[in-house]
């Protein structure tokens, strides 16, 4: 993690320090980029990663939920990487449907009954947080 919070990072770099031998199972790469997911093993037991590359839009707002409803079905613990300004605003990303996935996404972390830790790599701010399990 750079030192100057301005410069962007891959979190997939922080994710292959955490994880066991560095392996990391992607959920959906080319969906929803902005937000990364994921199967892994820490300490030999398995966990669902989320970990946001960027602000939140509609499309991985969606991933995001389905992946966090997938790992509650299959009793995986999800840890969650935050460095989070929020998810996108404006007319266009309205239309494309970013409360409606917002939303889903919330619900779904509320809803999750598996253990969710979350680790602040930055920021985390706005309405953002609490899709990002905040």
């Amino acid at each position: 993690v750079p030192s100057d919070a301005r410069k962007p990072f891959d979190i997939r770099e922080v994710i292959a320090r955490i994880v066991d031998g560095s392996r990391f199972d992607e959920f959906k790469a080319r969906f929803g980029t902005t937000l990364v997911t994921g199967f892994a093993k820490i300490y030999g037991m398995p966990i669902g990663i989320i970990a946001n590359n960027g602000i939140l839009f509609s499309e991985s707002a969606q991933k995001g939920a389905h992946f966090i409803e997938l790992c509650t079905q299959r009793n995986i613990p999800l840890l969650f990487l935050q460095n989070i300004t929020g998810f996108m605003v404006g007319r266009q990303y309205e239309n494309e449907g970013i409360a409606k996935n917002g939303a889903k996404l919330v619900m779904a972390v509320a809803t999750a009954n598996v253990p969710k830790p979350t680790l602040v790599i930055g920021g985390s701010f706005g309405a953002g947080n609490y899709g990002m399990c905040g």
